[in-house]
């Protein structure tokens, strides 16, 4: 999902690359880079970002994962000229931020408040009444 959205894979900036790599190498997991390689040829076209949309909004992901993905990549997806990508967007930020029982750290908690600020914008200022 991340690499169709991204066109590069994602990585969590939470766990800093040479550890996971070291995590890796004691697995002897080798990265693949014939599937990065076989992915970056594949044609990203605008259904299969809106699928890919569709799922990170309807898919539950633990919550402290998602959310810095959601910041960081899907919330530009409120600006895209494309009105059904910018309404899947809207879901899927909605749907990340949505409240749980679950206590959120300090740093959660911001970044909820960061994409709901965006979405606020977007809800006030998109030019298509239906985002």
């Amino acid at each position: 999902l991340t690499f169709i959205i991204t066109r590069k894979p994602y990585t969590i900036r939470r766990i800093p690359i040479t550890e996971a790599r070291e995590k890796a190498k004691e697995k002897d997991i080798e990265p693949n880079q014939k599937l990065l390689t076989a992915w970056s040829t594949i044609q990203i076209d605008e259904p299969l970002i809106l699928l890919a949309l569709k799922t990170m909004g309807s898919y539950g992901f633990e919550k402290e994962l998602v959310l810095a993905f959601v910041r960081d990549v899907i919330v530009d997806f409120l600006d895209n000229d494309n009105v059904s990508i910018r309404k899947e967007a809207v879901i899927t930020c909605a749907n990340a931020i949505r409240p749980t029982e679950k206590k959120l750290s300090a740093y959660a908690s911001s970044v909820i408040r960061q994409v709901f600020e965006k979405l606020l914008i977007v809800g006030i200022a998109d030019t298509d009444p239906t985002v």
